[in-house]
């Protein structure tokens, strides 16, 4: 058989099987296979991964036709005028305005609800004014137990790596209506991993990462809550970031999409993850040369938002930069939207 007939035959065997991300990347993904020297295994692994992604894509989308949840309200149907005047003054119109041009920079929390031992990442990006100066809307989850963002692997009720991935990003995404995803993910220590791991595993659903002293190279769960968390070496093995490195570098290699930074507790493992990154061909930031406390305010907070910032400039399309800064920030509560202070609040 020649190769376009052999070509033919595939498509319509896939079409038969009801494949149809297998058609759309099968070519693409094979000559990233030829470029990296993939195994076949590995080549198969990645067109399946992304036909799964597709169909929890639109079972998600099945569920919420089927939820009836009204669809027309999003931050752009806001009525204003409903408020009362001493709240309205405080949401600006270009708020309302220029909600569909926003990145979404997800502050992920380094504790579980509400503990702050080590202050607290929405309050940062308030106290530097970083949402005028860099135009985000920054949006911090909540977690019921110390967030390692990852799902258990019998608990049901702890899901997290599902719950921020399938149900806040969801949310995030009705309620604002942005027309161009811009999804960053910025974190510490846990969250740091957090932030790496995310973006590790799901290449396509976020933009950019950067942590800032976090324990990158760790191996086995056995501190800091992991084990209430992973349970099992072999479901830690599914979010250890220096696997995920190796096994995902062909999707980092041609833009710089991860930043790593430091240091306090954790100079070594940054340093360790910066080489297996440079020996990986990962195009990353990095700095890992100042010494600071182990905390949300203790001044990397900006470097690292602003790392974040031209990694995204730099994959952007011209057409995608706003003018007008939106000036408010999205923080938390329970599925529920209120004002507080002048900054919009919802916690999920």
């Amino acid at each position: 058989m020649t190769v376009p007939v052999i070509k033919s035959h595939l498509i319509e065997s896939l079409r038969h099987l009801h494949l149809p991300m297998f058609v759309t990347h099968y070519a693409e993904q094979a000559a990233l296979a030829t470029n990296d020297g993939w195994s076949y295994d590995r080549y198969l692994l990645n067109l399946c991964e992304l036909e799964l992604n597709q169909r929890e894509k639109k079972r998600i989308e099945k569920l919420l036709l089927a939820s009836k949840l009204p669809r027309d309200k999003t931050i752009a149907t806001f009525e204003r005028q409903r408020l009362r005047k001493n709240l309205e003054r405080q949401l600006p119109a270009a708020a309302v305005e220029n909600a569909q041009s926003q990145r979404i920079l997800f502050v992920l929390p380094v504790e579980p609800q509400e503990e702050s031992h080590f202050g607290d990442g929405l309050t940062e990006i308030i106290r530097q004014e970083l949402h005028p100066k860099h135009n985000p809307i920054a949006v911090a989850p909540s977690f019921e137990y110390s967030p390692w963002y990852a799902d258990h692997p019998t608990n049901l009720g702890r899901r997290q790596e599902s719950y921020f991935t399938k149900a806040i990003v969801l949310l995030v995404d009705r309620l604002y209506q942005t027309k161009h995803q811009h999804r960053l993910l910025l974190g510490f220590s846990k969250s740091g991993w957090g932030a790496l791991s995310l973006i590790l595993s799901h290449p396509g659903l976020f933009e950019a990462a950067c942590s800032w002293d976090a324990p990158l190279m760790k191996t086995k769960p056995d501190q800091w809550q992991m084990p209430d968390v992973f349970v099992t070496e072999e479901n830690f093995r599914r979010y250890q970031v220096s696997n995920l490195l190796q096994t995902r570098a062909s999707y980092f290699r041609q833009s710089t999409r991860l930043g790593i930074l430091g240091y306090w507790y954790f100079r070594e493992q940054t340093e360790q993850a910066h080489e297996l990154m440079r020996s990986l061909g990962i195009k990353h930031d990095y700095a890992n040369e100042t010494k600071r406390n182990h905390a949300w305010d203790s001044g990397w907070v900006e470097e690292a938002v602003s790392s974040l910032v031209r990694m995204a400039d730099a994959l952007a399309d011209g057409s995608l930069k706003t003018s007008h800064p939106l000036n408010f920030v999205v923080s938390r509560s329970n599925l529920s939207h209120t004002l507080n202070d002048g900054f919009i609040s919802s916690s999920f």
